[in-house]
């Protein structure tokens, strides 16, 4: 199941949530904030990268998963994201 939410973020820009059920995902953790900020580069525009989520642990690398690899794909394609960037082959623990 996927569900939708918009909201208006901190610096008053419309962004849109998207919750899909955790039984449907296999996330890979990614393996520490160091990474995180050296590669996936969050709050960087652009360059950062499209496959950052998050899930009730921290952050999380979506490569690997196709259904959300589809699912980001699908909205890059409609020029819904800010965050483009494919910035590493994903990080396994």
């Amino acid at each position: 199941m996927i569900s939708a939410a918009s909201s208006t973020n901190f610096i008053g820009k419309r962004e849109k949530t998207v919750v899909f059920d955790a039984t449907e995902l296999d996330l890979v953790q990614v393996l520490g904030n160091e990474h995180v900020v050296k590669v996936c580069r969050p709050g960087h525009g652009v360059e950062t990268c499209r496959y950052l989520t998050m899930d009730a642990d921290g952050w999380a690398c979506a490569r690997g998963n196709d259904k959300l690899e589809a699912y980001i794909e699908e909205q890059m394609k409609r020029g819904r994201m800010t965050a483009t960037g494919i910035n590493c082959s994903g990080r396994r623990l």
